[in-house]
């Protein structure tokens, strides 16, 4: 065989079809990646992160082609007290639950988050955040919730529907976003 010939056959052969496969790669490639790149400008939108930590939370704010902003509260500070309080059938976050602390605190629930996933009371965990925070009120582990529950006086659970002598903790720590808005 002439090189000429050998020449044409590889030129309109196999090696042909591999070329216009790697078009077709590429076109097709080329299509996905313009139809993702529709995709994520129509799904572009706001993230809210909130670092919840023992003691305080804080809520931080992504918006698109924005900086990061931490989000203030309504005492324009950038940490929030993580607290509850239910005092006069109304529920209290933050600053305002942290301060009936000192005058409520069997109506008061602070530094949840160190409760959160114990599996018992005696856990060294439970025992020096009750020891620290001097609670008033009794932590149990429920068995029917398998979660731990802080006792709950009935000034506190009446306007919620009353008829219980315990919140758990997973249910005030829920409590806390809903103010983090």
């Amino acid at each position: 065989e002439s090189h000429a010939a050998a020449s044409r056959r590889c030129s309109t052969g196999r090696a042909g079809r591999r070329s216009s496969g790697r078009k077709e790669g590429r076109k097709k490639g080329m299509m996905m990646m313009w139809w993702w790149a529709l995709w994520a400008e129509a799904v572009r939108g706001n993230v809210i992160g909130i670092d919840l930590g023992s003691e305080a939370m804080k809520v931080a704010l992504v918006q698109p082609r924005t900086p990061l902003e931490i989000v203030t509260n309504h005492f324009s500070k950038r940490k929030t007290e993580t607290a509850v309080a239910f005092v006069r059938g109304e529920r209290q976050f933050g600053s305002d639950a942290f301060g009936m602390l000192s005058r409520k605190p069997e109506q008061a629930y602070a530094r949840l988050t160190s409760l959160l996933g114990r599996g018992s009371a005696a856990h060294p965990a439970v025992e020096r955040v009750a020891k620290k925070s001097f609670l008033p009120m009794k932590i149990r582990f429920n068995e029917t919730r398998h979660a731990l529950a802080v006792g709950a006086v009935a000034a506190a659970t009446a306007d919620y529907g009353g008829g219980w002598e315990e919140w758990t903790v997973e249910e005030l720590v829920a409590m806390l976003p809903a103010y983090a808005k």
